[in-house]
C-alpha cells in the first residue's frame, strides 16, 4: 500500500512538472528551460512544430543552450553515449538554441523542429577552464511525431548571419520585439549585449573571445550555431539604453551591431551593413602571401587556389586599437620559441598580451577555396602558420602581409 501511494505521488508530481513546464499560450508552445549550475530543468518528451523555449538562467554563471539533433547515421543508444561523453565535445546537427543569458535574465528563442532525437548543451566556461557540458550541462530529450497547433512568430526585424558576416533589417522602436535569425552559412551564432556603467563594451569584446566567467557583461539572449538554412527567432522586451548584436569569436569581423533605444522608445541605430562584395586573389608562394588588390571596408570574398592550402596555413589577424606591425611581430616569434621550448608558464605569460581582437581565422579550417570575410577599417596580419610548433616554422621564411583597411 505504502509503495502504491508513492508511485501516485510520483506519478503526480512528475504529471504537474510536465504541465508547468510545457503548455499552450495563444499562438505558441511554450517549453520552459531552467538553466542551472550546471543542469537544465526541462521535460524529456515535447511535440513537434514551433517549439518556444522560455529560458530563465537560475544559475550565477553565465549560460546558453545548444540544441543539436542526431544525425540519420546513428543510433539512438549511440547518440546519447555521444551526448553525456564528457571527455568529448559533440555538436550533432545544430539548430540553434538560446544564445548566452547572464544570471536572471529571461528570453523566449523559437525555432521549428521535427520529430527526433535532441539535445541541449551549454559550452560557456567557467573561472577553472572547464566546460559547462563536462560538468553536466546536458540534457537529451525526445521530440514526438504529434505536432502542436502553434504559429510561427511574425518578425519586427531581421538579421542574416554567416560565420564572418552579418547583415540587418531592425525594428524602429524598443519594447517587445521579435528578432528573425537567418542562419545563412554554418557555425553562426549571435547574441544581445546591454551596455551601462558595469557592463561595457571592452569587458563584453573580452568575455566573447573566450566566454570564461567571471564577466560583468549582460547577456540578453540570442541565437546559438545552426545548420545553413536554418531560422530561429529570438523575442526581447528592450528598455532604454544602449545595445549590441554581437558574436563570440566573430565580433571583429563585422558581427557587431551598436544600437541605442531612446527614453522616448525610439530605436537608433548604425545602419551601416558591409553588404559590398569584392573578390580578392591570395596568392601563396615560397616566400609569402600576396593580396591582388587593396582592400576597403565591406564584405569580400577570398579566392584560395586549394593546391595552396596543402603546403600553407594562412591565419588572419585584426589587430586591436594602437597595435604596430612590430608589436605583431615580436608577439609572434616570442610565442613560438615558448612553444617550441614548451615552456608553460612563458606561454601563458605571453597570452596575457594577445595583440589581436577576438577569434584569428584560420583559412584552411574552412571552406578551402572561397572565404567569405567582412573587413571593418582597421589594421591586419595575414601569417602561414604551417609548423608552427616546430623549427621548420613557416613564418622564418616567409614574409607576412600587413595591410590597412580604411
Amino acid at each position: 500500500m505504502r509503495k502504491t501511494f508513492i508511485l501516485c505521488l510520483s506519478l503526480m508530481y512528475f504529471s504537474a512538472f510536465c504541465q508547468s513546464y510545457q503548455f499552450k499560450e495563444g499562438d505558441k508552445y511554450i517549453v520552459k528551460v531552467d538553466a542551472l549550475d550546471y543542469a537544465f530543468a526541462m521535460p524529456d518528451t515535447i511535440p513537434s512544430g514551433w517549439i518556444t523555449f522560455r529560458m530563465m538562467n537560475k544559475g550565477m554563471d553565465t549560460h546558453m543552450a545548444y540544441i543539436g539533433r542526431k544525425p540519420d547515421s546513428l543510433a539512438t543508444q549511440e547518440f546519447i553515449a555521444m551526448v553525456y561523453n564528457p571527455k568529448k565535445h559533440y555538436e550533432g546537427i545544430g539548430y540553434g538554441g538560446p544564445g548566452l543569458h547572464s544570471s536572471g535574465v529571461a528570453s523566449e528563442t523559437t525555432l521549428y523542429l521535427e520529430s527526433g532525437e535532441y539535445f541541449m548543451g551549454c559550452g560557456a566556461i567557467t573561472e577553472k577552464g572547464i566546460k559547462h557540458s563536462k560538468l553536466g550541462m546536458v540534457r537529451y530529450f525526445h521530440v514526438s511525431a504529434e505536432k502542436v497547433k502553434s504559429r510561427e512568430p511574425k518578425a519586427d526585424g531581421n538579421i542574416n548571419i554567416t560565420k564572418f558576416t552579418l547583415s540587418h533589417d531592425l525594428p524602429l522602436k524598443g519594447g517587445k520585439n521579435t528578432f528573425k535569425i537567418i542562419h545563412d552559412g554554418p557555425d553562426a551564432n549571435i547574441h544581445l549585449i546591454k551596455f551601462d556603467e558595469v557592463s561595457y563594451r571592452n569587458a563584453a569584446e573580452s568575455y566573447l573571445t573566450n566566454l570564461t566567467d567571471p564577466t560583468p557583461t549582460k547577456m540578453l539572449g540570442g541565437s546559438e550555431q545552426a545548420e545553413k538554412g536554418k531560422v530561429v527567432y529570438v523575442t526581447l522586451n528592450l528598455d532604454p539604453g544602449d545595445y549590441s548584436w554581437m558574436a563570440y569569436f566573430g565580433f571583429p569581423w563585422g558581427k557587431d551591431v551598436p544600437f541605442t533605444i531612446e527614453n522616448s522608445g525610439k530605436l537608433e541605430a548604425n545602419n551601416e551593413t558591409y553588404t559590398v562584395q569584392t573578390a580578392i586573389d591570395l596568392t601563396m608562394t615560397a616566400n609569402g602571401f600576396s593580396i591582388s588588390e587593396e582592400l576597403k571596408p565591406g564584405v569580400h570574398l577570398i579566392k584560395i587556389r586549394p593546391s595552396d592550402l596543402k603546403s600553407h596555413s594562412p591565419v588572419l589577424f585584426r589587430f586591436k586599437e594602437g597595435v604596430t606591425s612590430d608589436v605583431f611581430k615580436d608577439y609572434i616569434s616570442n610565442f613560438h620559441s615558448a612553444l617550441v621550448n614548451k615552456n608553460k608558464v612563458k606561454i601563458e605569460e605571453i597570452r596575457q598580451s594577445n595583440p589581436w581582437l577576438g577569434k584569428e581565422i584560420r583559412m584552411n579550417n574552412h571552406y578551402s577555396s572561397n572565404l567569405k570575410i567582412t573587413f571593418p577599417p582597421g589594421k591586419y596580419a595575414l601569417y602561414c602558420m604551417h609548423a608552427f610548433t616546430t623549427h621548420e616554422a613557416h613564418f622564418h621564411k616567409e614574409e607576412p602581409v600587413f595591410f590597412e583597411v580604411k
